[in-house]
């Protein structure tokens, strides 16, 4: 009789050609055979949020980091699970149930960070959470984090259990200062300097255009895009910032939409 190792391979092997449940069967067949390896239940939820299936993933998470509360991926994928059901809602306009996953989403990268900061993709993905609710109203976002590091959380008061307050707009700074910190581990990642150049150019926005931030943006995503010139997603974005009439680059900005198109 096949081992649970060995069934967790297989659907190692079916996972890395795309065959989702058949992979998910395997890692299941694992579990049942060596319910104390933690590794098969971790991957039937990475399956589970691959096919969409959000919340079933969280609970097999949440099984997970009951078992092992140091278990990294586990906290990441919960972090990414509720990001996804976040990302659902706000396309269907359910704002308040958006904010309520992305409380969740940032718990759990927070967690995650907190037991491994230098990994550029947790950082990457706690900024992303942070961004996602920028264009909900602002009177329905209300972010009750754990603080993280004094220089991360600067200016911002604490509450009886060691909890920080955030609006629409703090998201969007602690977004900006994610980025930068993936960037700072992977300089060479145009995703990073992308990222971090639609954040700042969002603030600007939200600060009456503002040209310093504007300039910025502009920049950074000159250096996304100098990291990977083939993407026309970057050349479009790049264009877009090129037209403000802050930046009043129309003529690069008509050179930027014709590459994109190319």
């Amino acid at each position: 009789m096949a081992s649970g190792a060995s069934w967790s391979a297989l659907g190692d092997a079916h996972l890395h050609s795309n065959n989702l449940k058949t992979a998910f069967n395997c890692y299941n067949k694992a579990t049942t055979l060596e319910s104390e390896t933690l590794y098969s239940l971790t991957r039937q939820a990475f399956v589970l949020t691959l096919l969409g299936r959000y919340t079933d993933a969280i609970t097999l998470f949440d099984k997970v980091i009951n078992q092992s509360p140091k278990y990294l991926l586990a906290r990441k994928g919960k972090g990414e699970a509720h990001l996804y059901l976040a990302i659902q809602q706000v396309g269907r306009y359910k704002d308040e149930i958006a904010v309520s996953h992305i409380q969740q989403s940032l718990i759990a990268f927070h967690d995650a960070l907190c037991l491994q900061s230098n990994y550029a993709c947790l950082w990457k993905k706690y900024g992303d959470a942070c961004m996602l609710l920028h264009p909900i109203n602002d009177e329905l976002i209300n972010i009750r984090l754990p603080s993280f590091t004094e220089k991360f959380d600067e200016n911002k008061i604490k509450d009886g259990d060691g909890y920080i307050r955030l609006k629409k707009f703090d998201l969007l700074q602690r977004a900006q200062k994610c980025f930068m910190q993936a960037i700072r581990l992977k300089s060479r990642s145009s995703v990073y300097w992308s990222c971090l150049a639609q954040c700042v150019y969002i603030q600007a926005r939200y600060h009456s255009n503002d040209e310093h931030m504007l300039l910025l943006s502009f920049e950074y995503m000159k250096v996304a895009l100098s990291l990977k010139p083939t993407n026309y997603l970057l050349w479009n974005a790049l264009g877009v910032i090129a037209a403000h009439p802050v930046v009043n680059e129309s003529g690069f900005a008509q050179h930027c939409f014709f590459k994109s198109l190319q």
